[in-house]
């Protein structure tokens, strides 16, 4: 397949043909370094942004994300409501 029998595609064509291309083995390495690139480099400094959210939020250490259970919502809502109540408890006897 040449470069000029592609440019003769339809646009429907060429997508068909790049998302047939994003599932080739050989392919895929090639676009996951691109993209991480773009990633890298971009000028509105992805990466960067996205280390100070994960540093906000306290999920900045890898080893956070190793092996962890994700909870439900109703899971963590219960977990925070068992919280509430022992601060609750723990400050009545204090007062």
């Amino acid at each position: 397949m040449s470069v000029e029998s592609i440019v003769n595609y339809s646009h429907e064509e060429r997508v068909q043909l790049f998302l047939m291309f994003l599932k080739d083995p050989d392919v895929q390495p090639v676009f996951r370094m691109y993209i991480e690139n773009i990633l890298a480099t971009s000028d509105s400094k992805i990466l960067k942004r996205l280390a100070a959210i994960e540093t906000v939020l306290g999920l900045n250490d890898f080893a956070d994300f190793e092996n962890e259970e994700k909870m439900s919502i109703p899971e963590q809502i219960s977990l925070l409501s068992k919280r509430i109540d022992t601060i609750t408890e723990l400050s009545e006897m204090i007062l």
